[in-house]
């Protein structure tokens, strides 16, 4: 086990890949654990959540050709850039809401754009790790892709649930009481920092953390490649050793 986490850890792209994934899944585990009781105790808009949630799935539906195509045209990695400067301003658009029913229609863009970027991650967060896979292939000459994509999943139910407990006892720190008919000040900056402002900063770690990854689409041509020509020439040595 020691030996196969050390190969991991050398994986150098994989390593920077994982940071990315972790900031994100923070960020994204704080906003998501507390959005409800956003929209439902600050902003007064609980009985319309269902109508966002419908709205948001056809949403869904439409983002996934257009971010697969931008994918083929940006590459991964731009692709990837763009959806988390949409989360960011999704944080930035959340921490700016005030209650009453005229933030509704505010509240609807920010959930469809949400929705939109959501689709960025789905579309070439695999891709990704299998290029950080392909690297580690080429490097050590194991097959480890069910490791990695093991270790990927269990990060990414980690860190959603680490980014909902970390924002619950933000909130509860300040004083915010979901019970309460009116909050008070402390107690609503608590809600927008943990709801807003921190996943906002989570998110600019992941834009970082996506601009510094080496594997562009240039250097993965140059990877597969290699893989190529080392696959044949193992598979010409096979064959000579049957032929013999």
């Amino acid at each position: 086990v020691k030996a196969l986490l050390l190969t991991l850890y050398h994986n150098k792209p994989f390593m920077v890949f994982m940071l990315t994934v972790m900031c994100s899944g923070i960020g994204f585990g704080m906003w998501f654990g507390l959005f409800f009781i956003f929209v439902d105790t600050f902003l007064n808009l609980g009985t319309q959540f269902a109508e966002l949630s419908v709205w948001g799935m056809v949403m869904g539906v439409v983002a996934i050709p257009i971010w697969y195509r931008l994918a083929i045209r940006w590459g991964k990695r731009r692709t990837w850039l763009v959806g988390m400067a949409m989360f960011v301003l999704l944080f930035f658009g959340t921490g700016l809401l005030q209650p009453g029913a005229e933030g509704f229609y505010k509240l609807f863009a920010l959930n469809m754009l949400m929705t939109f970027a959501s689709v960025s991650v789905s579309v070439v967060l695999l891709p990704m790790l299998c290029d950080t896979i392909d690297y580690g292939r080429l490097k050590d000459g194991a097959e480890r892709s069910a490791v990695y994509f093991a270790m990927n999943g269990l990060m990414i139910k980690a860190q959603l649930a680490v980014g909902g407990a970390i924002g619950f006892m933000l909130v509860g720190w300040f004083g915010f009481d979901m019970q309460a008919t009116e909050q008070t000040p402390l107690g609503i900056t608590g809600m927008r920092l943990s709801v807003a402002w921190i996943p906002m900063f989570f998110m600019v770690a992941a834009m970082f953390l996506i601009a510094r990854m080496p594997l562009t689409e240039e250097r993965m041509k140059v990877v597969r490649r290699r893989l190529k020509m080392r696959d044949e020439r193992l598979q010409h040595t096979a064959s000579s050793v049957t032929a013999a």
